[in-house]
């Protein structure tokens, strides 16, 4: 049985204890999530949320998606616009947040369709030259292996 099942057997359960005037939909989110992320759970999710980064062949899409999931689990970390932003940007890889330097961005929409926008330029840009993509002369090791090799 899925969570939607289970959550719908739990509400029959629990509704007349909780309705009520003090009843919020925050104090609902409470008891929800109390049920089905226990703590372990939500301390994993936090844990994963605070280290998530962009790595390997991850997109700005595929990191925004991960960071939305786990955001649920630490909404004091993107409370406001700029911490939610600061945060995201702080996970983009170094080539992004390199071209995003310096740049005025109010919202994190512009944000991710900036940081979009600069993967897709790259993208392009390799693609037109697939076969020169890393730094010349750095193609057989690091500047000190080079020189010692001379």
């Amino acid at each position: 049985m899925g969570h939607t099942g289970e959550a719908e057997i739990w509400w029959d359960t629990v509704k007349d204890k909780l309705v009520g005037p003090e009843f919020t939909w925050n104090k609902f989110l409470s008891e929800l999530r109390a049920k089905f992320y226990p703590v372990v759970v939500h301390s994993q999710k936090e844990k994963e949320f605070m280290e998530l980064k962009m790595s390997g062949t991850m997109t700005v899409m595929q990191y925004a998606s991960k960071f939305t999931e786990l955001s649920r689990f630490v909404p004091e970390f993107v409370s406001s616009e700029r911490l939610k932003m600061r945060r995201f940007e702080e996970g983009l890889a170094l080539y992004i947040q390199n071209q995003l330097a310096g740049q005025p961005i109010l919202t994190y929409q512009e944000l991710y369709e900036r940081a979009t926008e600069v993967e897709r330029v790259k993208m392009e840009l390799r693609a037109l030259n697939p076969i020169n993509h890393k730094r010349k002369g750095f193609e057989r090791g690091t500047p000190s292996e080079i020189v010692n090799q001379n």
